[in-house]
């Protein structure tokens, strides 16, 4: 729906045609088959950015600690807390295997 509106605004700036241009714009949507309205960025909820970018750079700590210990175990916990919240689409669980995973690079690190 944003896209639809970015496309009338352009066309209304450009070319004054913004009613044709909507018209084949939704031409062209009712031809896409029901249920993908709901692509892959809607996943990407603040909450999801917000810890997904927290758990990032703990995982980007975690990998030069473990870089400079030459550790493989806390560089493996360092790309997986890189890696992990593009996998996972439920924030429960983003938080959940964040803290889990930062809390086993603790007791590895302390360990």
């Amino acid at each position: 729906m944003i896209m639809f509106n970015l496309i009338i605004a352009a066309a209304a700036v450009f070319g004054g045609e913004a009613d044709e241009i909507s018209k084949q714009v939704n031409d062209a949507s009712s031809l896409m088959p029901k249920g993908t309205e709901q692509g892959l960025m809607s996943q990407f909820t603040p909450g999801m950015i917000i810890t997904g970018a927290i758990f990032g750079a703990f995982g980007v700590y975690a990998f030069n600690r473990g870089r400079k210990r030459q550790d493989g175990i806390l560089m493996a916990i360092g790309v997986a807390l890189l890696v992990y919240p593009w996998l996972v689409t439920n924030l429960f669980l983003n938080v959940l295997i964040g803290v889990a995973l930062s809390a086993a690079f603790y007791y590895k690190r302390n360990g």
